[in-house]
């Protein structure tokens, strides 16, 4: 598998990264593989966070916020099964869209959408990484909102740095951590 052969970030508790958040990020994309269900921060900004609650009615499912409202929750993915996920957040002038993909299961991509023009992530120094018990790869901030192609073809080959067109990889894709 693709695992056996690429490194990992492997996070404790209470440990992240932080780096800058540029003004023209559109997408966050990465592979996580959480092995505790208690501080579950994956990404968060100034005016965003998304994380996997550990909430009873919701447990195990991945919720993006912005300015402090839940914008959009996965509702059919526990993310709590020692498998590794690949997420994808897409931010096109407001509208949310959420990406969840496993390769060991089928190759299932879940999207999930949410039409708030005017409600921005919002556009901090930087942004913490991390802040949660497993694995982390292929972490990368996009200058363009990925389309669900782009994204079913990384959910396949994890390795891919491909974008929406031929230059991508070179000219929108600005942050990775491999």
């Amino acid at each position: 598998t693709y695992e056996t052969l690429s490194s990992t970030l492997v996070f404790n508790s209470g440990s992240y990264l932080t780096t800058n958040w540029g003004a023209e990020t559109q997408s966050i994309e990465f592979r996580v593989k959480p092995t505790a269900n208690t501080n579950i921060d994956l990404v968060s900004g100034d005016n965003f966070d998304l994380y996997i609650s550990s909430s009873d009615s919701v447990y195990g499912k991945l919720k993006l916020d912005v300015n402090g409202s839940n914008v959009i929750t996965s509702d059919n993915i526990t993310l709590f099964d020692t498998n590794f996920y690949s997420v994808l957040v897409t931010n096109d002038g407001g509208n949310y869209s959420l990406y969840v993909g496993n390769a060991d299961k089928d190759r299932i991509v879940s999207n999930y959408t949410y039409n708030g023009v005017g409600a921005d992530w919002g556009v901090g120094s930087e942004i913490h990484i991390g802040n949660f018990v497993g694995e982390l790869d292929e972490f990368r901030l996009w200058s363009e909102p990925l389309s669900s192609s782009v994204f079913f073809d990384h959910v396949s080959f994890p390795e891919m740095i491909n974008g929406n067109s031929i230059s991508s990889s070179m000219n929108d894709l600005y942050f990775r951590l491999d």
